[in-house]
């Protein structure tokens, strides 16, 4: 008897980006912060907890050394000069070194992809934040007219003045994501995707569903959601940039129309 799938979220990493009905039915990829029930913890990491944080803050460090990404290119800075110096990155060589060169490399792709995990989901948990930031200033204002005595449309019209940045989180780069995600994925494991602008994008690809029956996966499913079976073979990414060694197999929760 086969094991029973693993299926992990993509391409978010905390459960805000994901529709509350949805979230239950798969785990949330951690890349080696902080672990709980809804995480995937995947077998590889490179970095501990403790490593994965001090990444992240030396990650933080040298952004602050320039104003906008185009200030590094200009200084002819590049990614693999913070990471071939940062305490990870030696660590990580003094820990693989000796070791075969196939075996390297590859703990070389575990340790960048890693990387890769540990920025986005910072990413993410700035975007919340700012999120959080929004719906207060538009709660106290919304405050502050009622205590004026506004009425519906005298707010409306101040309002246009107080309009607070939306943030969100841009899925443009899951392709990018999406090498990192499969690296971790175990055998049994299934991306499991919610996003609506991500479908069109995948059948751009060529990547066929098939509509599936969600008791095959799940006990409970949205009655108002249908779900889909994919399969992404690499040969789909190679013309993208991408290079994966194996297929990748998709769940794709869509909302019913």
């Amino acid at each position: 008897m086969s094991p029973s799938p693993r299926i992990i979220h993509f391409p978010f990493m905390h459960k805000e980006f994901v529709d509350e009905k949805i979230r239950s039915l798969a785990l949330f990829l951690n890349p080696g912060l902080a672990f709980d029930d809804q995480s995937f913890n995947p077998e590889h990491l490179a970095l501990d907890q403790k490593l994965s944080k001090t990444f992240l803050e030396q990650s933080m460090q040298f952004g602050r050394q320039f104003k906008k990404p185009s200030d590094m290119a200009l200084a002819g800075v590049q990614k693999e000069d913070f990471y071939s110096g940062s305490m990870q990155s030696i660590q990580h060589e003094l820990s693989t070194y000796g070791s075969n060169k196939e075996a390297e490399n590859q703990n070389q792709r575990y340790l960048q992809a890693q990387q890769f995990l540990l920025l986005e989901y910072a990413l993410e948990e700035r975007i919340i934040e700012l999120q959080g930031i929004d719906e207060n200033l538009r709660s106290t204002w919304s405050d502050f007219d009622k205590s004026l005595g506004l009425d519906e449309d005298e707010e409306k019209f101040l309002n246009l003045d107080r309009e607070t940045s939306l943030f969100k989180l841009n899925t443009h780069n899951w392709p990018a994501l999406l090498w990192a995600f499969t690296l971790f994925l175990p055998e049994n494991g299934l991306l499991m995707v919610s996003h609506d602008l991500i479908f069109p994008e995948l059948e751009e690809w060529g990547v066929e569903k098939h509509k599936e029956y969600p008791e095959t996966y799940f006990s409970e499913f949205p009655t108002d959601s249908t779900l889909y079976s994919a399969l992404l073979k690499p040969e789909k990414l190679k013309s993208r940039g991408l290079v994966l060694k194996t297929d990748v197999k998709m769940l794709l929760a869509a909302s019913e129309e």
